[in-house]
């Protein structure tokens, strides 16, 4: 997990075995006190990640590592690279 800049704690997701519905990226939303599935395209939501890092040349973006490689997706627009 990571806490960024804005105090919002990311969570990289790692699914069980057969069971995807624990893969991808998440954040914890402190006004609705919930944990939400961070939006992006398809395959972020797919991917199990194994760690999320904040980008400190630019702290809209964090790196997201998981067992395909290693991507950037940005906080403020959504977009991954």
């Amino acid at each position: 997990y990571l806490k960024d800049p804005d105090d919002r704690l990311w969570i990289a997701g790692i699914g069980v075995r057969g069971n995807p519905a624990g893969n991808g990226l998440f954040y914890y939303d402190n006004l609705k006190k919930k944990v939400i599935r961070a939006k992006g395209d398809e395959k972020l939501g797919k991917a199990s990640l194994h760690d999320v890092k904040l980008d400190l040349r630019n702290l809209d973006w964090l790196w997201l590592s998981s067992e395909d490689g290693i991507c950037h997706y940005n906080r403020k627009t959504r977009a991954t690279e």
